[in-house]
């Protein structure tokens, strides 16, 4: 048996609208027959309100898609807290008020009976983009004012710099942890990504959860979780949902298991798991699936759903990660599902927690840039703030560092490369001429260490981090010498600057 629901012109809810749950917009008056048992519906339209077909819908929890009227219904789900669709990539994407973008609209959990949400896509004047700048950021986490106005004065113009030196379209995404256990700055904060030349999207981390909400008695975790994440959705987004741009099917999902108190682990639900089967479901198998998290996937991150993840997204013509939360640099290579999976794990554009302009490992504050060709990953790299583009690495004069000095360590021309992996070359030249292939180790940057234990006076072991760092020992101590470095996409980058000091308060 199917019932009528009709909605009145007035109630037309447009993707154009300043705000997702407070504003609608006019207009055409169409019908929707519900189907038995679905109680979340709506209209999806091209601006000639000519319908959108094809488009996916879903509330977090299960998905589907518009049919030729341009109608969707789905059986919402009592934990639902949104209805969003997947931006597909021939539409410009809108934002709200604040910046946000604009692909979904909240529910209200306490209603009876069907709701219906519409929406409105406008057609881009250009071709779908085939080639783009995908720029992802980890850890902008601002807690203060001051914290605010070092991202508005150092990593603003510094993204508007690196898109003002593109002619390709571009997308920008944060990795989590925005915010800082300050969920009362949530909207102020998400206000300054508006200052950038690109649309951000947005992933929550561990410190954008709400810490300040007490575990009330009898209270399952799911509720609590489900509460905790309330101010974040608020300010910014859903937690988990998709979108589309050029031959990249984006995906960004919560894969913190927040329990209170600062505590939390890192894993997905069985829940997430079939939404995310349902999403790729749509999907061609030609595509190229981008993956945006918090936390790290990786072998040892006692993540345990990361098989199901990762046999989901190596379907597909190219899969890669993108995370943040480690305040460091990794690449990460997956090899166990049948092709290489890139686990790009992003240092923090906040560095040490805006104490200086480097973060534990080394790494200055900064974010990502890859270009996109199609349905491959084809260049990247790592933007340090207010460097030029080739600053990739750091030689250093160990016997300048308390910790490396009076060992064989001062024998050795010793490197931070930040994003180095075993797919880089790290090569010494002296007088012009190679005379080494640099051995690649992990271990304390040790200049990084005096930094935080003698000026910051941090009395904790995150400088355990470990880093990236190269050794060789050179033919020659008075020779002049630089390290040519070649990474996984053919970049050849040069650095012949010699750190003899603790540099980290300042660029330099």
């Amino acid at each position: 048996m199917k019932r009528i629901f009709l909605l009145a012109t007035l109630l037309y809810v447009a993707v154009a609208c300043t705000s997702p749950d407070e504003q609608t917009c006019p207009g055409g008056g169409f019908s929707i027959e519900v189907e038995e048992g679905r109680d979340l519906v709506g209209r999806i339209a091209y601006s000639d309100d000519s319908p959108a077909e094809g488009i996916v819908v879903s509330d977090g929890y299960s998905s589907t898609i518009t049919d030729r009227n341009g109608v969707y219904q789905l059986t919402r789900h009592a934990d639902a807290r949104h209805v969003f669709f997947s931006y597909p990539e021939d539409c410009r994407i809108q934002s709200n008020n604040n910046g946000v973008p604009d692909f979904f609209r909240r529910l209200n959990r306490t209603a009876k009976g069907p709701q219906r949400q519409d929406f409105t896509l406008y057609k881009s004047d250009e071709p779908a983009a085939r080639s783009f700048v995908f720029i992802p950021m980890g850890d902008p986490q601002m807690k203060t004012q001051a914290h605010m106005k070092r991202f508005a004065d150092e990593i603003i113009p510094d993204v508007n710099s690196t898109l003002e030196a593109q002619t390709l379209p571009s997308i920008a995404i944060t990795l989590g942890d925005i915010g800082a256990d300050n969920s009362s700055m949530f909207k102020e904060i998400a206000g300054l990504f508006r200052d950038m030349h690109v649309t951000f999207f947005h992933t929550i981390g561990n410190h954008d959860h709400d810490g300040t909400i007490p575990v009330l008695s009898n209270e399952s975790a799911k509720d609590y979780y489900l509460r905790s994440i309330g101010p974040y959705e608020e300010a910014f987004c859903p937690v988990n949902y998709s979108f589309n741009f050029g031959d990249v099917h984006f995906v960004v999902m919560d894969d913190v298991r927040y329990t209170g108190n600062q505590k939390y682990s890192n894993d997905l639900t069985d829940e997430q798991i079939e939404w995310l089967r349902q999403d790729l479901s749509f999907v061609p198998r030609d595509k190229m699936i981008f993956v945006c998290m918090h936390t790290p996937v990786r072998k040892d991150a006692q993540f345990t759903h990361r098989n199901e993840l990762l046999a989901l997204i190596s379907q597909f013509a190219e899969a890669h990660l993108f995370v943040g939360h480690t305040h460091y640099s990794q690449t990460y290579i997956h090899t166990d599902f049948g092709k290489k999976i890139y686990e790009h794990i992003l240092s923090a554009a906040c560095g040490m927690f805006w104490h200086g302009t480097i973060a534990a490992d080394g790494t200055p504050n900064g974010y990502g840039v890859y270009l996109i060709e199609g349905n491959t990953l084809k260049n990247g790299r790592y933007k340090a703030a207010r460097y030029d583009d080739d600053f990739q690495a750091r030689i250093y004069d160990a016997s300048c560092y308390e910790q490396w000095a009076g060992t064989d360590w001062e024998n050795y021309v010793l490197a931070n490369v930040w994003r180095g992996n075993e797919e880089w070359t790290v090569e010494l030249y002296e007088d012009d001429v190679k005379t080494k292939t640099m051995e690649r180790f992990s271990d304390y940057d040790r200049s990084v260490r005096e930094w935080i234990l003698y000026e910051l006076k941090y009395d904790f072991d995150y400088y355990k981090k470990k880093s990236n760092l190269y050794r060789a020992i050179p033919n020659s101590k008075t020779s002049r010498k630089k390290i040519k470095i070649t990474d996984q996409f053919g970049n050849v980058y040069w650095e012949e600057r010699i750190s003899t000091g603790r540099q980290y308060t300042s660029y330099k």
